[in-house]
């Protein structure tokens, strides 16, 4: 059994055409947005000595950050409706949990001891999406609607990555491998709506499809166990 803790950081991002419907008489509208921010990772990876040939397989379980990491969240569309009202929709994720099932296989000799190893997994993803729609449309004094919601989001995660051992006994007695890694995640469509004290009709803001994805640096190391 190999166990193997990792962090990693860089960037993360998504790519998604939200859009807007109502009841009344707005036109719908359909945007793409495509924001990115910082992202940290923390998990391990659990090797039961399982193997293909020269794949290792095993299972890969990271917990990410997400878009509302340093607090903005994402706003995936701001329009004009009615005169000066605004109506925007804004989403946040604070958490991103990948569990991979993953093969790595050393493809590159580096030394007499070393090699770069190439990894590919995939398995499901979670995210916690929360999603506030506003909507600046009421007569003068009568405030400014929104609504919010919070929900776990299941959907299917890719990642690829290439790693090689920098060191061989410099974290505690263990090696050190570091690499770069990346992640694609398919969440489906949400949808939130928010209904006009002041008109009566009905709003409805929804992300459409989100692609999620991630640049890593990583950082494992690797702890034999023989129980």
């Amino acid at each position: 059994m190999v166990i193997e803790p990792k962090i990693g950081g860089g960037l993360g991002g998504s790519s998604s055409s939200p859009t807007y419907v109502s009841t009344g008489t707005q036109l719908p509208f359909t945007g793409d947005a495509s924001p990115t921010t910082g992202q940290f990772c923390g998990g391990a990876g659990f090797y039961p000595g399982v193997g293909l040939g020269p794949v290792r397989l095993g299972l890969d379980v990271n917990v990410c950050s997400g878009s509302n990491t340093f607090g903005s969240g994402n706003t995936l569309f701001r329009i004009m409706r009615h005169g000066p009202g605004d109506v925007d929709l804004h989403s946040s994720t604070n958490v991103i949990i990948d569990v991979l099932f993953k093969g790595e296989v050393p493809i590159v000799p580096i030394g007499p001891s070393n090699n770069l190893f190439v990894s590919v997994g995939v398995g499901p993803t979670f995210r916690e999406l929360n999603l506030t729609l506003t909507s600046n449309q009421s007569f003068f004094g009568g405030g400014v609607p929104s609504i919010g919601d919070s929900t776990w989001q299941t959907g299917v995660g890719v990642g690829a990555g290439l790693s090689t051992f920098v060191c061989p006994d410099c974290i505690a007695g263990n090696p050190l491998k570091v690499g770069v890694e990346g992640r694609v995640r398919f969440f489906p469509s949400q949808s939130i709506s928010l209904t006009s004290p002041a008109f009566g009709f009905t709003e409805t803001g929804s992300t459409g499809r989100t692609t999620d994805y991630s640049a890593l640096f990583t950082f494992g190391v690797p702890i034999i166990s023989l129980h």
